[in-house]
């Protein structure tokens, strides 16, 4: 079901839709018993030598504005086709369709940088959860955060299963003491290669003082088809574009949402554009 973004819903009525796609949510496998899993060199070295473009692009964002605190490229998979390798993992497919349920599909692909320079003054680095429920996030770590310091994840384990109450942004917030009286905190860092997925309705913050070295990470995304395809927000199929070289991966990935494919100049445009 394709719907129109002017459509979806918001307030009481995107609480509604995300409770019931919530219910549907199997949660089952291994993301469920701490919200999120962490798998160490998912991208060999070769693999990583094949992303290097990103690396650039975001480095070229970074002079032009230095005083910025993140920096995002969509064009992800079109630099760098060998990130195909997440999606048509067996692995990754497993754990979203065994945690999410069988109307689970590949939402998006973006690449970030947290830079050294700046201070915490982004909305991430407040203690939140991301206001959709269940959705899945995987990073996917292009250089070492684990030993120097770097932008990091702060992440309460467990705390993915809260059942909240609210989704307006002020609802969606969370104080340093009530976290520290509450819940254990885990760092969400890696090396270069690793893949770290986990589930956005737990509690979660950027840490982005100023650092020695930045962070980059690809972002992908899962959500619930019946969800997104119904609340308004930053879910759901977007701003991806697939080069022809992965024609036969896409068509023939269970993650991937045929219905939004749609044929353009060198590949295949999907989702909706709200860049």
């Amino acid at each position: 079901m394709n719907i129109n973004i002017k459509e979806k819903v918001w307030g009481w009525k995107q609480r509604f839709f995300i409770g019931l796609a919530d219910r549907k949510c199997t949660l089952n496998g291994i993301l469920l018993e701490q919200g999120y899993v962490k798998l160490e060199q998912f991208f060999s070295t070769v693999d990583l030598k094949q992303v290097q473009p990103i690396v650039t692009a975001l480095s070229i964002k970074e002079e032009e504005n230095r005083n910025k605190l993140v920096h995002r490229i969509n064009n992800s998979l079109e630099l760098a086709p060998v990130l195909i390798k997440v999606l048509d993992s067996g692995i990754v497919q497993e754990i979203v369709f065994n945690y999410l349920g069988k109307n689970a599909r590949f939402d998006s692909c973006s690449s970030w940088r947290a830079s050294s320079f700046s201070d915490n003054n982004h909305g991430s680095g407040l203690w939140h959860h991301d206001s959709v429920g269940h959705r899945i996030k995987g990073f996917l770590f292009l250089n070492d955060t684990r030993e120097v310091n770097a932008p990091y994840t702060l992440f309460c384990p467990g705390s993915h299963l809260i059942k909240h109450k609210g989704f307006e942004y002020e609802k969606t917030r969370f104080s340093e003491e009530y976290i520290l009286e509450h819940f254990k905190i885990q760092k969400l860092n890696g090396g270069p290669g690793d893949l770290v997925l986990f589930d956005t309705n737990a509690l979660h913050r950027g840490g982005y003082t100023k650092n020695e070295t930045h962070r980059d990470i690809v972002q992908f995304e899962f959500s619930s088809q019946f969800k997104s395809d119904f609340i308004s927000g930053d879910i759901g199929p977007r701003n991806t574009f697939f080069p022809t070289s992965l024609s036969n991966s896409i068509h023939e990935n269970p993650l991937i949402d045929k219905n939004l494919l749609k044929l353009a100049d060198n590949g295949y445009a999907y989702g909706r554009d709200i860049s």
